[in-house]
């Protein structure tokens, strides 16, 4: 009935899939490509991650309710609008950190990404 919980618990579900499939990655990327060690590597990950989610949950609530929250049509739209450009954002981020990797990788590469 209420679509916009339904639709913002899909989103949570989905990314915190997300995040498990990222911390694998995270891991095996840092200490097979940048040679780092892996007790750091998971150290920085845990650090990246709790700062981040805890700024999250100490200023998104209260960002969400000035642009009006989720009480009236109005205030959805500009909840959504907000939080729709905040993944504008993190996709921009992504695709820069697809790069970077993509760049390191080639200076490693041994003939793997020539193959494609």
């Amino acid at each position: 009935k209420n679509k916009v919980y339904a639709w913002s618990a899909l989103a949570i579900s989905s990314a915190m899939f997300v995040m498990s499939g990222i911390q694998f990655l995270w891991v095996r990327v840092f200490v097979e490509v940048w040679d780092l060690d892996k007790n750091a590597v998971t150290l920085i990950f845990l650090l990246v991650t709790g700062i981040g989610g805890g700024i999250g949950i100490a200023v998104g609530p209260r960002r969400i309710d000035r642009l009006g929250g989720f009480g009236n049509a109005a205030g959805v739209v500009r909840s959504l609008q907000e939080l729709r450009s905040f993944s504008v954002i993190a996709v921009f981020g992504g695709v820069v950190g697809i790069a970077c990797l993509y760049g390191k990788l080639r200076g490693k590469d041994s003939g793997y990404l020539r193959a494609w």
